[in-house]
């Protein structure tokens, strides 16, 4: 994990298949090919996120509008 003061935190997820004991044992073994996927996941500090809320305002538009 890393923290960047006053932003947040970002965090590393890997996604994997499971192994068992024995294969564990063999010579050529490598946990490295049982990941099959990763993300970087970003968790805003507190205070962050409550100014970009105060900062957004939503409108509605008629669909006139986007046409």
């Amino acid at each position: 994990m890393v923290v960047l003061n006053d932003l947040g935190r970002f965090q590393v997820t890997l996604q994997g298949k499971c192994y068992t004991q024995e294969m564990m044992q063999e010579d050529e073994f490598s946990p490295a090919s049982f990941i099959k996927g990763h993300k970087i996941v970003f968790r805003p500090d507190k205070e962050l996120k409550n100014n970009i809320s105060a900062a957004l305002s939503i409108k509605r538009i008629s669909s006139e509008v986007m046409a």
